[in-house]
Parts: structure tokens; C-alpha cells; sequence
């Protein structure tokens, strides 16, 4: 259990090939980078913990105007953008490596692009509620399922719901998903 709590999964799909291209993830002994592809036309990065905190960056550029019907993201943001998501991992890895902060705790993290656009921040927004009402359902269910005439198995849960949210960076596009969260608190 113990060896459990310390083992960090990382799962970032925002840009693998530049990640893996620059190596700009730190290679510790608790995380292990996972790439894989995403579920949805989203990516997600992860960091596993007892308690999550979500986070909007904008880890691209504004769609172009064409584009924002369909909710595409722009350009990558190197700087802006990545700093960002590498300043929380790191955060969270200090404070998790800390035994006096948060005894027997660790925070993780859930971030999601939120492209500097408000209709692409609360699309995010509306997963996390999503992803978090799927973890209350399987919490209440006791988290087993039963596959077509056999034993019911305990699952592993994926997901664990967002204590918090960091962002997004614009007053405005934070107001609105603010408004939104707030029905769900």
C-alpha cells in the first residue's frame, strides 16, 4: 500500500513528441511518463495522488478564426504554456516530497488545455464535472462490476474527483467557467 501511495503515474498526451524530443520531464524514481493516446480530440495530463487538483492552462493558442466553431486549439505555446504545466508537476513534486506539508497525503494533478478561449475552457470544465461524477457513481457503487455470468470484481478507480481548479489565465474565461463549476459544488 505504502509503495502504492509513493508511485506516481504521469500521463501526458499534450505534445509527447516534443516532451520525449526535448526531455523536459524530470526523471525521478516515484514517476514514471506514460504516453498514450487520448480517450477524446483532448489531451490530458495527469499525476496521480490522494487529492487532485485540476488546472486550466493554456497550453496552446487561441483557435483561428475558422477554426473556433469546431473548438480547435491553435499553435503550441512553448513557453507560455509548457512553464506552466512543468512549474505545477514540480510544485506538487516538492510538496509531496516534503513529509511535514501534507503527512501520509499527496497531491496530484489533473491539467487541461484550455486553449485561451472560453468555449474550449468550458468544455474542460464540463469533463472534470463529468470525470468527477463518474467517480462519486463508482464510489456509491461500491466500484464492482459484474461481466455477463461471473463474479463481481473490484475495480480500480481511474479517476478520482477535483478537490480544485488552478485557472484558466483570463479574467473573463475564468469567470465563466467559475459560474459553471459553481453549480456542482
Amino acid at each position: 500500500m505504502a509503495s502504492c501511495n509513493k508511485m506516481i503515474g504521469v500521463l501526458l498526451v499534450f505534445f509527447p513528441a516534443l516532451l520525449l524530443e526535448m526531455d523536459v520531464l524530470p526523471r525521478s524514481a516515484g514517476r514514471k511518463a506514460l504516453l498514450s493516446a487520448a480517450s477524446s480530440q483532448r489531451s490530458v495530463a495527469r499525476m496521480d495522488g490522494d487529492v487532485i487538483i485540476g488546472a486550466l492552462f493554456s497550453v496552446h493558442h487561441q483557435p483561428p478564426a475558422e477554426k473556433v466553431p469546431e473548438r480547435k486549439c491553435g499553435e503550441i505555446r512553448e513557453q507560455y504554456g509548457i512553464q506552466r504545466v512543468e512549474a505545477m508537476f514540480h510544485t506538487l513534486d516538492k510538496i509531496n516530497a516534503d513529509p511535514v506539508l501534507l503527512p501520509n497525503i499527496t497531491l496530484g494533478s489533473e491539467i487541461r488545455d484550455s486553449c485561451w478561449h472560453s468555449s474550449v475552457a468550458l468544455e474542460q470544465s464540463i469533463e472534470f464535472i463529468r470525470d468527477s461524477l463518474i467517480s462519486i457513481r463508482d464510489d456509491r457503487d461500491g466500484g464492482t462490476r459484474c461481466l455477463s455470468d461471473s463474479q463481481p470484481q473490484l475495480q480500480t478507480r481511474v479517476k478520482k474527483p477535483i478537490a480544485g481548479v488552478i485557472g484558466p489565465g483570463s479574467s473573463s474565461v475564468a469567470i465563466q467557467v467559475q459560474n459553471l463549476l459553481q453549480l456542482f459544488d
